[in-house]
Parts: C-alpha cells; sequence; structure tokens
C-alpha cells in the first residue's frame, strides 16, 4: 500500500524533528534543576545561575560569610555587580568573575553607591581593581559600540566552564 502524505503530515512531522527543548529540559541538559524563578531565560539564565552560585561559592570560601559591599556576616547572599549588569554587556562586565561577588540583598538592591564595595575589591585583588573595572566600563559606554550578545556556543563554552569551578554541593 502506499501512503499518502499529505501536507499536514509533512509539517508534523518536521515540526516533531526541530521542537524546541522546554525550559525544564533546557536546565537538565547540563544536570540542573531549573529554578522557581531564574532571572534571566535560556542559555543566559543558566550561565548567570552558574556564576552565582559559583562567586557565592568562592567567597564563602575564602572570606567567610561577609557582604563585599557592607562586611556584615549574613546568611543569605545574591551575586551582586559592582558594575551593574544593566549597564555593562553581557560579552563584557556582567560575567566577569571580578565585577561579580557575594553581597547582601541589602546592599545589591538598595546601594547604589558601592564605595566600600570598591575598597573591598582593591583590598581583595590589588589597589586599582575597581578603577580599573570603572574605565572598561566608561569605555564601553562612550565608545559607541555595543557589547554583543554571547553565541549559542559561547554561552555554553562558559556554562562549561564554570561548571568544572563549582564545587558538588550536598542537597
Amino acid at each position: 500500500m502506499i501512503e499518502v502524505v499529505t501536507r499536514k503530515k509533512r509539517k508534523a512531522s518536521k515540526s516533531a524533528s526541530k521542537r524546541r527543548k522546554t525550559k525544564k529540559e533546557l536546565w537538565a541538559e547540563y544536570g540542573l534543576e531549573r529554578p522557581p524563578k531564574p532571572r534571566y531565560s535560556g542559555l543566559r539564565g543558566i550561565v548567570w545561575f552558574l556564576l552565582s552560585l559559583y562567586v557565592r561559592q568562592r567567597d564563602l570560601k575564602a572570606y567567610g560569610p561577609i557582604c563585599i559591599n557592607c562586611g556584615k556576616v549574613k546568611e543569605e547572599f545574591h551575586g551582586g555587580h559592582f558594575i551593574p549588569t544593566g549597564e555593562c554587556g553581557w560579552d563584557g562586565l556582567a560575567l566577569d568573575e571580578k565585577n561579580v561577588h557575594a553581597e547582601c540583598s541589602y546592599c545589591n538592591f538598595r546601594d547604589k553607591a558601592k564605595l566600600n564595595y570598591a575598597r573591598n575589591l582593591d583590598l581583595r585583588y590589588g589597589a586599582g581593581t575597581a578603577q580599573a573595572l570603572r574605565d572598561r566600563y566608561y569605555e564601553y559606554k562612550h565608545s559607541g559600540n555595543q557589547y554583543k550578545n554571547l553565541t549559542q556556543n559561547e554561552y555554553r563554552e562558559k556554562i562549561a566552564y564554570l561548571q568544572a569551578l563549582l564545587e558538588p554541593v550536598d542537597n
């Protein structure tokens, strides 16, 4: 018997092979459980989740449960940027490990001056670190060039890099 392939059948088989992964499937591809409300979607969300987790682990191990900005001992931290994400481009400072540190929620959302953050960056990495980050930001802002979004492959490389840095987390 000869099967007649209609347009509908062709379209259905084509769409099944090109079906996009669900958000949950995308996160599972990297061995992660998708948080209820990730800050960003897609691969960018996974990169941000892993970077935030990594810098919090790194800072807790190196400096204890202390906010980089206010210096207070806290129980919960965010991955707080010195130069805010919305102003620094995804292929620039947003994913720079020296620009992201364990910061308490109060400082992350309310303290925009970040004066202590700058001082503590210089203490951690050497004098001039905060100014070097500011200089990179001003160069970007005044160059007229826009940072580009990372490609899918660049996001995947960043995910692999961050997963290699992370220490196993006990559930």
